[in-house]
């Protein structure tokens, strides 16, 4: 079974009288382990599929199934607290703004999660994985007290700490230097594997594209390609250009 598996996606939004497509008809596949680049020029829709497929926004048409879970069925106000469960569950989250909470030390912020799925044994899970991240000192601190490095730190701890099947990362290292980004990804894509996890990251970065296990780039709301780097072989698929084309046309 694909851990994701996207078909047919599209999303528009309402802006005053103007609609804007932002996904034209999008399909990919994630396997289980799999980790996969997304890029593209900024309006090509990359960030708005990986909210698709985090379950933080909704298809205008079209499915995302999360290891074969419908995520789309669960929009809507009765649902969204079982939106929310199942996204604690099977989800973790690292965004650009590292989304900490300010009042909660280090040390609560990585439990937060596992509070809401009301995870036993927390005390442990969490100092086992500052322990992971290099923070085990700084537990009791709070954000504004970090560097960016150590905050983006903290939000990978917090998004591992329930070891989910899938690890969303949307612009980790936009607001971090070169060097800090390169370590802060070399750490979420180590601990990944170490869970087995899934990881979809959006990324402006060429230098990171560059070496990605699997790029995938947008433009215009569609595939433009899409290749695996394999033994020191790249793979390429058909590029969707043309398809992008005939929508926009």
């Amino acid at each position: 079974m694909s851990m994701i598996e996207a078909r047919g996606v599209h999303k528009s939004y309402q802006m005053g009288s103007t609609e804007v497509h932002a996904l034209r008809g999008v399909d990919i596949d994630v396997a289980e382990g799999e980790c996969v680049f997304l890029g593209g020029p900024s309006g090509s829709g990359k960030s708005t599929l990986l909210h698709l497929v985090g379950g933080l926004d909704r298809v205008s048409a079209g499915s995302v199934k999360i290891r074969g879970f419908e995520v789309g069925a669960l929009h809507g106000k009765t649902n969204d607290a079982e939106l929310a469960d199942f996204r604690c569950r099977n989800i973790g989250f690292v965004f650009q703004s590292f989304n900490l909470l300010p009042v909660l030390t280090v040390a609560e912020n990585v439990e937060y999660p596992l509070m809401l799925a009301g995870a036993s044994d927390k005390a442990r899970r969490v100092t086992r994985m500052l322990e992971e991240v290099g923070l085990a000192e700084l537990a009791k601190h709070f954000p504004n007290e970090l560097s960016g490095g150590q905050r983006q730190r903290v939000a990978i701890a917090r998004a591992l700490v329930h070891q989910p099947s899938l690890l969303i990362a949307d612009e980790p290292t936009a607001n971090l230097d070169s060097q800090t980004g390169d370590r802060v990804i070399e750490l979420m894509l180590a601990l990944s594997r170490k869970q087995g996890s899934s990881v979809v990251i959006c990324t402006h970065d060429p230098a990171l594209l560059a070496r990605a296990p699997r790029r995938v780039l947008l433009r215009d709301g569609c595939i433009e390609s899409d290749e695996t780097i394999e033994s020191n072989r790249t793979i390429r698929t058909e590029s969707h250009a043309s398809a992008a084309a005939a929508v926009a046309a």
